[in-house]
């Protein structure tokens, strides 16, 4: 899965260029005085998230040689995401990580990009947001319609699925299991494709839900079941990597009209690297994140240790295939997995 990082640029790059400055509005930007770009996101300095943020507030005042700054305010300072999402919508703030599952109740195919077993790796999805008629299109969208632009795209994690005291290897063996779920139809159709009965329940308090038995396991990327100690009370962790999530930066599309053609390009560039060292952080890091959790004592179940990954995609595809025309205009579905790159 690994993907080199100067294709990430030049996919990346092809993607944010290609949204028309238009679709922001007229141009009224203000090219003799600096800017102060407010950027708020809810992940630790530390991690990949947070030193990828903070690297593109370097690279803007580089690149712009100092008249544009981008103040990061990490660790959920300016809100959860649905604030941020507001907030920057808004103009309360001017960037921020927004994820797709929230864009998408502006630009409905947006709820494509988390479906389960829809893309093969984080280069099939590259792929569709950097296509003129689909990622560039529903961008410009975002721009019309939601006030806000995309600079560039990164990817956070593949989810996958813990479990209590259960091993899992087909979707069998999850039969009457409680697994946690988000609350939309994505992730509930997601899970039961998975073969369990999905429970929403916050993140804030599925710790002690695993602990008092509410649910029986859940699913995330492998940083957010090392952050959160899910191994303290998860015995198994099940590579499954049924939804790989892709995280964009925004900007308030006032903000960004605001800048001169010469300073977006400069952010539009930031932006771009930023996220391809973000994205390879995270591929990175989830070998080393997996080797802490087996540290931990978690057992790793993966198709060497007779994990059916070709059962949970079969399964997973036949509930996500009931959402076409539903969740995402209909046909888009095949569409957008004859994108998949070849070789």
């Amino acid at each position: 899965m690994c993907i080199a990082l100067t294709s990430i640029r030049q996919t990346g790059f092809a993607a944010v260029c290609g949204i028309a400055l238009t679709a922001a509005g007229p141009a009224t930007f203000a090219s003799a005085q600096d800017v102060t770009l407010r950027m708020g996101h809810i992940h630790a300095p530390s991690g990949p998230t947070g030193r990828g943020a903070d690297m593109f507030a370097e690279l803007v005042a580089d690149y712009t040689d100092g008249r544009v700054e981008v103040q990061v305010f990490p660790s959920s300072q300016l809100g959860g995401l649905r604030d941020l999402f507001g907030a920057s919508r808004s103009g309360a703030i001017d960037i921020a990580l927004t994820p797709y599952p929230l864009l998408s109740d502006i630009v409905q195919s947006y709820s494509i990009l988390t479906a389960g077993y829809v893309f093969d790796d984080f280069s099939h999805q590259l792929a569709v947001l950097d296509h003129p008629d689909y990622g560039q299109a529903w961008s410009a969208e975002l721009a019309e319609d939601g006030g806000l632009v995309v600079l560039g795209n990164y990817y956070f994690g593949a989810r996958t699925l813990t479990t209590t005291e259960t091993e899992v290897r087909t979707p069998a063996d999850l039969d009457g299991l409680k697994i946690r779920a988000v609350g939309n139809p994505l992730s509930l159709a997601t899970i039961t494709g998975l073969g369990a009965n999905p429970t929403p329940l916050p993140l804030s308090e599925l710790f002690q839900g695993l602990t008092q038995g509410i649910v029986d396991g859940q699913e995330n990327p492998l940083p957010t079941i090392f952050n959160q100690n899910f191994f303290d009370v998860q015995d198994y962790l099940i590579l499954t990597r049924h939804q790989l999530i892709p995280i964009p930066i925004t900007i308030n599309a006032d903000s960004w009209r605001e800048l001169s053609p010469e300073d977006q390009e400069a952010v539009r560039r930031a932006a771009v690297e930023a996220t391809a060292f973000m994205t390879e952080t995270v591929m990175a890091e989830e070998g080393a994140l997996l080797a802490s959790l087996e540290a931990e004592g978690m057992s790793v179940i993966g198709v060497e240790q007779g994990l059916d990954i070709d059962a949970f995609r079969a399964s997973v595809t036949a509930q996500i295939e009931m959402l076409d025309g539903a969740e995402w205009p209909e046909g888009l579905l095949e569409e957008v997995k004859a994108l998949a790159p070849q070789g």
